[in-house]
């Protein structure tokens, strides 16, 4: 089934921003509201990271680090990993696996359009997550 699906099919339009200087718990207090696991950051309107709750719990919270002291810029995944709307959802879920990653910003040119993670993919094919490199199917 998935073979026939865009990852503009799937993803989450919603993007929720944060800027790289805000407060750690400003972002989690964010994350709370919206009932979301990652923020996008952006510098201006460049992607520029992004933080999500692991990065919170290994970052700040196992490192008793104050979130009120603590800015995103300090805590967030660098080197985000794009794809297109317009790509394969079996090209979403190896580039996730093979980068050990569990989401990826959508993009339609230099333009942020959505979300899909890896529990998106899931819930659409569940057996994507066992694909071998190079396997069609």
């Amino acid at each position: 089934m998935a073979l026939k699906l865009m990852v503009s099919d799937v993803m989450t339009p919603k993007i929720v921003y944060v800027a790289p200087d805000a407060s750690v718990s400003s972002a989690a207090s964010k994350m709370g509201e919206e009932n979301i696991s990652c923020l996008i950051v952006l510098s201006g309107s460049r992607v520029c990271g992004i933080v999500t709750e692991r990065d919170l719990a290994t970052k700040v919270t196992a490192k008793s680090l104050n979130p009120e002291k603590t800015h995103v810029k300090d805590v967030m995944s660098c080197g985000v990993k794009t794809i297109a709307s317009s790509k394969n959802l079996v090209d979403a879920a190896r580039l996730m696996r093979d980068d050990g990653i569990k989401k990826l910003v959508v993009v339609d040119g230099q333009k942020v359009v959505g979300l899909i993670s890896e529990r998106d993919i899931l819930e659409v094919d569940p057996a994507l997550r066992g694909k071998d490199r190079g396997d069609e199917t």
